[in-house]
């Protein structure tokens, strides 16, 4: 069946402040205050608050950059991962003779637009083996060293979809205040349990494996009338 073009689907998610924004809101003292907390910077209070927050939005691109950078390498080491695994469960398939170790699941690259639900406009960085665990004894097919990502509120990343998969299982919890209706002060706190980590712009996972499958039938064709 031809794969068909479809629509993003939206997300709930809270858009938050970028740092240029938060930067316009403070004054001298603040930037100070904002560079030491945010980037561990001593700033100069000789400096003036424009030149102050020139060079720190410099050093949050250098580090959205670096993070770019590492999340590249570690999709890499994925597909290879990936790629190996699917050679296996293909050679598997055609000798009986061989023990088969796993039930291959695709794990095609995804673009995706990631959100910080915890802590809204933050970064997080993480070392995560999801989902091939580590290379050892019993698990030749897994990673020697974890991937390592840093993911940026609201920045658009190619990540693998099983990483984004197991990503947005994760939760943490949080508390809403209860309003007495008849004083109009709060009475307690109800405990709510909140996605950790949202992705705009998913499709469920089987239109992505028939994208990924369509572009790879194309580039395909290409490669074929180059010939």
């Amino acid at each position: 069946m031809e794969a068909q073009t479809l629509q993003p689907v939206k997300a709930d998610f809270a858009s938050g402040l970028t740092v240029a924004q938060d930067l316009d809101l403070l004054d001298k003292a603040g930037l100070i205050k904002y560079a030491n907390d945010n980037f561990s910077l001593t700033v100069d209070s000789s400096l003036d608050p424009q030149t102050i927050k020139e060079n720190l939005l410099r050093v949050h691109a250098s580090q959205k950059n670096n993070a770019r950078d590492m999340n590249r390498k570690s999709l890499q080491m994925t597909m290879a991962i990936d790629a190996k695994r699917k050679k296996a469960a293909e050679a598997w398939a055609t000798d009986k003779r061989v023990k088969k170790l796993f039930d291959y699941v695709p794990n095609p690259p995804v673009e995706v637009k990631f959100y910080f639900m915890q802590h809204v406009g933050a970064n997080v960085e993480l070392a995560n083996r999801e989902p091939y665990g580590a290379e050892g004894p019993v698990n030749n097919f897994g990673f020697r060293h974890a991937p390592r990502y840093n993911l940026f509120h609201g920045e658009m990343y190619v990540l693998p979809l099983l990483l984004v998969k197991h990503l947005r299982t994760l939760t943490y919890v949080t508390h809403k205040p209860v309003i007495d209706p008849a004083t109009g002060l709060q009475n307690g706190t109800i405990a709510m349990v909140k996605p950790r980590f949202v992705f705009e712009y998913m499709h469920s996972d089987e239109d992505l494996l028939a994208l990924a499958e369509l572009k790879k039938r194309k580039e395909s064709q290409n490669e074929t009338q180059d010939i």
